[in-house]
């Protein structure tokens, strides 16, 4: 069997391309969202005050993934992945709205921007799982590599288009309508999702607190005895904690040292995403059975 294959062949699955399709137009919403939010943190504040504040939001979108995450785990078997990811983008769409509304009356504070963050930081511990999952439903065990490859093709291919469309539409619009526009990039997905059927439903009808308690403690009992799962975890955890409040500390960077305004911090992030985009286009192309060897090696 060849070494390389065609990087998009999981694109032949029909519903997958369409969700696929969906979550790339819903991925450059949410980095134009990200841009944007880490921005007005920037202008509320002094330079000297705003690289703290920008932090704890980082902080507070990553860190209740921790928590969340499980829980999003028991509620996927019971009720479906497709059941949780739809509303989780719902949500997430509705926050969008809501910080339009808050920037075009001008009554925006820090303190509102950080519970919407927060808001955000707890969808995002029930949307990772339940998508990985909703895809995983969706193809072929062979197939899944490549999914999951191409899904982060697609992130970084946002992550280099998002925040530059974001720099423009600030400058020539302003910030409500990049929220609005952000709200708007979730419809597609919304569609989607209430078409594909639901493939992965485990809920038998019998649900009580006391049940949900055993079945989460069954699964971090899993989860911590497993070495794969266990270090991986680990490792996105460190990555989430060090690593991805980066980009959002770059804007305090780039007004404070840099002197640049939005559309500079745009053009910077987009350049950022190049070496993710080409990293991911190389993994989707590689043959299954050769990642699989090179993780028995």
């Amino acid at each position: 069997m060849a070494k390389y294959m065609n990087p998009y062949r999981a694109l032949k699955n029909k519903n997958y391309r369409n969700f696929w399709t969906a979550q790339s137009i819903s991925l450059i919403g949410s980095w134009i969202d990200t841009t944007l939010r880490g921005w007005v943190a920037v202008s509320l504040f002094s330079e000297d005050k705003a690289a703290g504040f920008i932090g704890l939001i980082a902080f507070l979108k990553g860190f209740p993934s921790i928590f969340f995450s499980p829980v999003a785990g028991v509620l996927i078997d019971w009720f479906g992945s497709k059941s949780i990811l739809f509303y989780t983008q719902l949500l997430d769409a509705i926050n969008a709205f809501i910080m339009a509304y808050l920037v075009w009356k001008g009554v925006l504070s820090p303190v509102f921007l950080l519970i919407l963050s927060l808001a955000m930081g707890i969808t995002s511990g029930f949307y990772l799982p339940s998508r990985n999952t909703f895809i995983a439903s969706m193809m072929d065990k062979e197939l899944l590599p490549n999914a999951l490859a191409l899904h982060s093709m697609i992130f970084n291919v946002a992550r280099m288009v998002g925040p530059t469309i974001a720099g423009f539409i600030v400058k020539y619009y302003g910030l409500q309508v990049g929220f609005i526009v952000n709200a708007i990039s979730f419809v597609p997905l919304l569609v989607v999702l209430l078409i594909i059927p639901e493939e992965d439903k485990q809920i038998n009808g019998k649900t009580s607190l006391r049940k949900f308690f055993a079945d989460l403690r069954e699964g971090i009992k899993y989860t911590l005895k497993d070495k794969v799962i266990s270090s991986t975890l680990l490792g996105l955890t460190i990555y989430s904690v060090f690593g991805m409040p980066f980009g959002m500390l770059m804007q305090a960077f780039v007004k404070s040292v840099v002197k640049s305004d939005i559309v500079g911090y745009g053009l910077i992030m987009g350049f950022m995403g190049v070496g993710a985009f080409v990293g991911a286009n190389i993994v989707a192309a590689i043959n299954p059975e050769k990642l699989l060897k090179l993780h028995e090696e």
